[in-house]
């Protein structure tokens, strides 16, 4: 027996205890796994999710850019904006002759260095409800274009004065007007003073002088579509029939004559006179 002892002293070991698990242990064990099971599933679901959105993204063709409303803009300082608009509109107007039509003068809304405080326009009797009434409108922060031809008292000395000579400097000053509106932030209004019309050299009350008033509230739906649509092709030196009867729908009725007169507070008013059948 001794030597039975001494055998398993030296060369044979102990059989290995497996413990026994009562019910809740697996119970529990089954329960961790079941959970860990879950959250590798949830792991892969959200990892799938996102590399089929990737390869979603990847493959939807890229957004359409919006369409420019013209094909040219001002650069620069914004304060500039008014002069390089007027420097750009001025030289696509042009005399039969290939000369320039006007010059373009861009400033603020005054008159001999008085701010102009807003305008009056003097309804005429063509419209009974508003016979001798005054519709007062606040200038605001307005831009002011001088048309300004190269004869006296800016009048275009070249040839004579004609309906489509008004045509083209009125699609000019309504040109300067949309760019302005489109672009200068915060101007509600534009002042567009036409060449003088020269009369009589011996009368001088004669010339006449007129100017468009323009306000952006009237020209919402052209500042939405494209300028092409507007006005569409180059202005050359006159202007087609269909062109011509656009331009007149959209400013004749904003031409008038005018007048300046100071005010109280070292200001200017500008008196506004509709002209007879436009």
């Amino acid at each position: 027996m001794a030597e039975d002892v001494s055998r398993l002293e030296e060369g044979s070991k102990p059989e290995e205890v497996v413990p026994v698990l009562d019910r809740g242990d697996r119970a529990r064990r089954t329960s961790y796994r079941f959970r860990f099971g879950l959250i590798y599933i949830f792991l892969a679901a959200v990892v799938g999710a996102g590399v089929g959105s990737f390869i979603v993204l990847a493959l939807r063709p890229a957004p359409e850019e919006e369409a420019a409303w013209s094909t040219w803009r001002p650069e620069g300082r914004a304060n500039a904006y008014p002069a390089a608009i007027a420097e750009y509109v001025s030289q696509r107007y042009r005399l039969p002759s290939g000369k320039q039509l006007v010059g373009v003068l861009a400033g603020p809304a005054e008159v001999q260095e008085l701010p102009l405080r807003g305008v009056m326009i003097q309804h005429d009797a063509s419209n009974p409800t508003k016979e001798d009434d005054l519709e007062v409108i606040e200038v605001g922060n307005g831009v002011m274009y001088n048309l300004c031809g190269n004869g006296a008292r800016c009048s275009i000395a070249e040839g004579k004065p004609s309906t489509s000579r008004l045509r083209l400097l009125r699609r000019e000053a309504l040109e300067l007007a949309l760019y302005t509106f489109k672009y200068v932030e915060d101007v509600d209004s534009v002042i567009a003073l036409m060449p003088t019309n020269l009369g009589s050299p011996e009368t001088p009350d004669d010339d006449t002088a007129t100017v468009l008033f323009l306000q952006k509230k009237d020209f919402r739906r052209q500042l939405e579509a494209p300028l092409e649509q507007t006005l569409p092709g180059r202005p050359g030196t006159t202007l087609t029939s269909v062109q011509g009867q656009l331009v007149d729908g959209l400013t004749r009725q904003h031409q008038y004559l005018f007048d300046i007169q100071p005010t109280q507070d070292l200001g200017a008013v500008m008196l506004l006179v509709p002209i007879p059948n436009g």
